[in-house]
């Protein structure tokens, strides 16, 4: 079966299961339950907020593709084939957000003090803080496997977010390099990646998420937004 016939095969599969409403494994979805409440445990204690972890985690990121472009290229030509330069393509924009987003980070989240424009109070000033959104999950596609998890992966750390990543079981070996680099490098407490399948994306979903991250056809979307209307979530 060829990679697209197995994605559309998947996708059919996991359409049909939320339209009839079945859970695929009980146990899957107690377990998920348990990793995200020990996420968000973390995102509570504050860990994720301080700004030299944030920075910290990036470097590492960086560090991690520096260290490992020869199995990610392997891994590419494995799942992918393609061009030489193909993991080039895939990985310049993840390597370019992170190298922004350290030049950035002060900026970023130093509090922004506004003055009162309200004619009853001209001399009262107040504080525009950013805060982060907590625990999120990111569905990766397979056709760009490395850049489709790890550049929504450079944002959400730069703004203080955990993250469970969800790769593709249609790129099996970049998922593979994917869960090595981030267990290796990152925080494995505030940056999880969970293998699997439809059982595991349908489990994935049930929990409550701060923000998700989706990139796919509109099938899979249309499941992804009714999940994340019932927990309210962007």
């Amino acid at each position: 079966m060829s990679t697209q016939k197995a994605s559309e095969a998947g996708f059919a599969a996991l359409q049909a299961a939320r339209q009839n409403r079945l859970d695929f494994c009980p146990d899957l979805s107690q377990q998920y339950a348990s990793v995200v409440a020990g996420m968000r445990a973390v995102f509570d204690s504050g860990r994720t907020k301080d700004v030299e972890w944030r920075r910290n985690q990036l470097q590492q990121f960086m560090r991690g593709i520096q260290e490992n472009h020869e199995a990610i290229k392997a891994a590419m030509d494995s799942d992918l084939g393609g061009p030489k330069m193909r993991p080039l393509f895939d990985m310049a924009p993840c390597m370019g957000s992170a190298e922004h987003a350290l030049a950035q980070l002060n900026s970023w989240t130093k509090p922004q003090v506004m003055s009162n424009d309200i004619p009853i109070d001209i001399q009262s000033t107040f504080q525009v803080r950013p805060e982060p959104k907590g625990v999120v999950l990111n569905i990766a596609p397979w056709n760009f496997p490395f850049s489709m998890c790890f550049d929504p992966m450079v944002p959400a750390i730069a703004a203080g977010n955990c993250m469970l990543i969800k790769p593709s079981e249609m790129a099996p070996a970049c998922a593979k390099v994917i869960e090595m680099i981030v267990n290796k490098y990152l925080d494995t407490d505030c940056v999880k990646v969970v293998q699997g399948a439809v059982a595991e994306t349908t489990a994935l979903l049930e929990q409550r998420w701060d923000h998700i991250f989706y990139t796919g056809n509109g099938v899979v979307a249309r499941i992804v937004m009714q999940a994340a209307a019932k927990h309210l979530t962007q």
